[in-house]
């Protein structure tokens, strides 16, 4: 079980979820959540002026930077870094050269082409359409919902994986790739059957080949992460207790 945060929220639950807050059971759980919805009500109901909410608001925001950044610099101490020593050159350097290795991976190419070929076929839809049924209009949202979401979810795997192998004592890189990638299986899973709903004699042209990609995708990501599926995202694959 894992820990338990003050106001009942559940620690990183936000961290493999799929962002999806009108459909999350979970909201009440989340500090995320919690903090965007203050920020939103201050909103509405100041119309844009600074008052007593947002002030509290945007200190407490205040202090979650702060804290972040205190953490960092211990965690950095602990491996002998001293972060205001860091050659910015060379961490930028260091950076970029992450980056083009992530951007060439076999996955992430095929990623951002199903993120592509997706959208093609979205922006031919009329989700206005009155001779579209509800499950039709559900099943292309979901889709839509998905479509840039799992090549975001399996680049920040690849990134985790890349600090993984600088430093393969840390746990929390290997762990956040796993888990980066179990919300993108799960994306996958979803945005896959929502295709097959769709698929008729006349999508299927353009629908198969997509359904197809998806399962390239799962089959690599499996292949790459073996671990995921296993991946326990906190608050969704445990057993919480319910809020009275």
């Amino acid at each position: 079980m894992f820990e338990r945060e003050e106001n009942n929220f559940i620690p990183g639950i936000f961290n493999y979820c799929d962002r999806w807050c009108e459909r999350c059971p979970l909201t009440a759980r989340c500090s995320v959540y919690a903090m965007v919805e203050d920020e939103q009500q201050a909103e509405e109901y100041a119309g844009g002026a600074r008052t007593a909410t947002q002030e509290a608001f945007w200190r407490n925001l205040q202090n979650i930077f702060t804290e972040t950044k205190e953490m960092l610099r211990e965690a950095a101490a602990e491996r002998g870094i001293d972060i205001d020593q860091l050659d910015l050159k060379e961490a930028s350097e260091i950076i970029e050269r992450q980056r083009c290795s992530v951007e060439q991976q076999n996955l992430m190419k095929l990623a951002e082409k199903y993120t592509k070929q997706a959208g093609v076929f979205l922006k031919t839809q009329n989700l206005s359409d009155e001779t579209l049924d509800h499950t039709q209009l559900e099943m292309l949202q979901i889709i839509g919902w998905y479509h840039y979401f799992i090549a975001a979810k399996i680049n920040r795997a690849l990134y985790a994986e890349a600090d993984y192998e600088k430093d393969a004592d840390s746990d929390a890189f290997r762990n956040d790739g796993d888990g980066s990638i179990k919300i993108a299986l799960i994306a996958i899973d979803r945005s896959t059957i929502a295709w097959k709903v769709l698929l008729n004699d006349e999508t299927n042209r353009e629908i198969k080949p997509l359904i197809q990609l998806l399962d390239t995708l799962r089959r690599l990501c499996e292949e790459k992460f073996p671990n995921a599926r296993d991946f326990l995202r906190p608050g969704f694959d445990e057993i919480i207790e319910m809020v009275m």
